[in-house]
């Protein structure tokens, strides 16, 4: 997994709990390790987090916030799945 790819969230997330729309996917923006480890080190361990822009397949678009930015959302290795 690197920075850019898009993967598969396991649960529906949304953004706010009143919200009717759910996001399935997220696109790579960066992988954070345990202390110690940096990224582009060679290490036997996996990112302890994903930040992930939430993406729609369908319509090919990024989630936006009110303000018009595009919010970055962390997620632990174990809840989303990539190749």
């Amino acid at each position: 997994m690197e920075t850019g790819d898009v993967v598969r969230l396991k649960k529906p997330f949304k953004v706010r709990s009143e919200d009717s729309k759910e996001y399935t996917f997220g696109i790579v923006a960066a992988l954070i390790w345990s202390e110690g480890e940096e990224a582009g080190q060679a290490t036997s361990s996996p990112p302890v987090e994903v930040l992930v822009y939430l993406y729609d397949p369908e319509t090919s678009t990024v989630y936006t916030d009110e303000a018009g930015m595009q919010a970055l959302f962390i997620f632990q290795l174990g809840e989303i799945e990539f190749d």
